[in-house]
């Protein structure tokens, strides 16, 4: 009588907890062998016939064991997998001989124990993690947000914010901030995170800081963007009513090439590739494409020269401050109003020193390229902001009286005049076709 053959005889004599301990001891000692044992097939033999048993806790410690090892054939762990949702999970958490097959198959039973523990492997395929954030409970979709070993593709991402999407979902904060946290989330889901979060719906009339905080989070979010996604953010823009001149030529200063030209894409009803080629060209192509998507002249033209100044440098690589004085030496010789484009670049940090510049040679003009229509009546702006236009008659009295005075914009930042008061500037977007 060989070995299996006694383990069998003596587990049918005692009851389901010894038989638990005995198959779980069994079960170890075949899977720490190295060498080969003369009875290792009429072990396996005894341990298969332990999968029929039908205590559950049997069932349990076999495949509490067989999980982690890839001593065991793989029809046992699939004869495991099928059992009971307490025998299944660890080896759907754990086990390495299990194809995708199997596991959706898992998922598709709906037990949460089941999907949880699926949830939690690392390395799982795309099609894998593309079900379980389509169909998956909460809870397993919690816990693949926790699984930093598996990548959540671009489709996996949106399915998870779109189902945790509404701020009244118990789990829409711990959501939020798991997919702000993993490196792996599309920059387009992260953008879509910060913008609705900021503005809850509808976009409202923001002021100054709330215009420039939504500004550097679309700048910073498609800077980490891939290709693909810029044409993504351009349209989402879009119907949020964000696409504008401040969104435009703030991303040609920072730099993002490709980003520029999907916003003028976009605001044009355009192929990207074609925008992207157009703006490369430069020149009159490029005038062109941005008077279509209706920029203003002025605004235009600024635009135009920024994207010559970035062709020089590497993706992403801002404007220094060297090129900035060069536009606004280009926009002071031509005799063109600063308006919004000047504001354009104020809310990028490195063009504020552009501010003392257009301060001690144009500071004259500047002001009255402010005073537009829309700008707020006297009676409400500042007092005492404004220093005495003789002061600044010429470029001598300036270097000499105001070397070091310190620049303030003449209005209220947080009136809501003020931004009308820059809307000459805005694109006047066609109507997109059906």
């Amino acid at each position: 009588m060989n070995l299996s053959h006694m383990f069998l005889l003596y587990a049918n004599r005692v009851d389901r907890h010894k038989r638990a301990e005995l198959t779980g001891v069994l079960a170890q000692a075949y899977a720490g062998q190295t060498e080969p044992h003369p009875d290792q097939d009429n072990i396996l033999l005894a341990l298969t016939a332990m999968a029929a048993d039908p205590a559950i806790e049997v069932r349990s410690a076999l495949s509490g064991v067989v999980a982690g090892s890839s001593q065991f054939p793989r029809s046992l762990h699939l004869i495991l997998a099928k059992d009971v949702a307490q025998v299944s999970a660890p080896v759907f958490a754990r086990s390495t001989r299990l194809p995708d097959t199997e596991l959706l198959a898992g998922l598709a039973s709906n037990n949460p124990l089941v999907q949880c523990a699926i949830a939690g492997r690392p390395d799982l395929s795309p099609v894998v993690v593309d079900t379980l954030a389509q169909s998956a409970c909460n809870a397993a979709v919690l816990k693949l947000l926790d699984n930093l070993g598996s990548r959540l593709t671009l489709e996996a991402s949106e399915r998870v914010w779109q189902r945790f999407e509404n701020p009244t979902h118990a789990d829409h904060k711990q959501v939020t901030a798991q997919l702000l946290r993993r490196h792996d989330v599309s920059a387009f889901v992260k953008l879509k995170i910060d913008f609705l979060g900021d503005v809850a719906g509808e976009p409202p009339q923001p002021d100054v800081k709330q215009l420039e905080r939504r500004l550097d989070r679309i700048v910073l979010r498609t800077a980490h963007a891939e290709g693909h996604e810029l044409p993504l953010i351009a349209r989402f823009l879009h119907e949020r009513r964000w696409l504008n001149t401040f969104v435009i030529i703030r991303a040609a200063l920072a730099g993002q090439f490709a980003f520029t030209a999907a916003l003028l894409a976009e605001a044009c009803s355009m192929k990207p590739g074609h925008a992207l080629r157009l703006c490369r060209m430069g020149g009159l192509a490029l005038r062109g494409l941005c008077r279509y998507a209706g920029l203003s002249k002025h605004s235009g033209h600024l635009l135009a020269r920024i994207l010559e100044e970035t062709k020089s440098l590497q993706d992403g690589q801002a404007l220094d401050h060297e090129a900035l004085t060069r536009l606004i030496r280009m926009m002071d010789k031509k005799g063109v109003p600063v308006g919004d484009a000047l504001y354009g670049m104020m809310l990028q940090s490195e063009a504020r020193l552009l501010i003392e510049y257009a301060q001690q040679k144009r500071y004259e003009l500047t002001l009255k390229s402010m005073a537009v229509p829309e700008m707020p009546e006297p009676s409400i702006l500042q007092d005492d902001v404004v220093e005495p236009q003789t002061a600044f008659a010429t470029d001598q009295a300036v270097g000499a009286d105001r070397a070091d005075k310190v620049f303030s914009w003449p209005f209220k930042p947080n009136s809501n005049s003020f931004l009308r008061a820059f809307g000459s500037g805005s694109v006047a977007f066609k109507a997109r076709s059906a």
